[in-house]
């Protein structure tokens, strides 16, 4: 017995493959191809600002445990949006609270 024949048919349910492609969308039913969009920015690790800022990690740490750093909050980690870190850069360090 081949492989095939005791695989049995494919449903309609398969994944599409290059030798057995998705059937085509019924007429009048196409919709043209629109891009994903662009992910939401990456959101930037206490690594990432100390490497920015030439500043020891700790550094980072301790501004963000002061409340002086915007933080975003994921369980027990700190992570920082880079809109808020370029805000607080512009301000010249100050905490906004905006």
């Amino acid at each position: 017995m081949k492989r095939r024949e005791r695989m049995g048919a494919p449903d309609a349910s398969h994944r599409p493959t290059r030798r057995n492609p998705a059937p085509a969308p019924a007429e009048g039913s196409y919709e043209p191809y629109t891009p994903p969009k662009p992910a939401a920015t990456r959101l930037l690790s206490a690594d990432d600002l100390a490497e920015r800022w030439s500043v020891p990690k700790g550094h980072v740490y301790r501004l963000t445990r002061s409340g002086s750093l915007p933080t975003v909050r994921l369980g027990r980690y700190y992570r920082y949006a880079p809109e808020a870190i370029e805000a607080f850069e512009r301000s010249g360090g100050a905490a906004s609270d905006a």
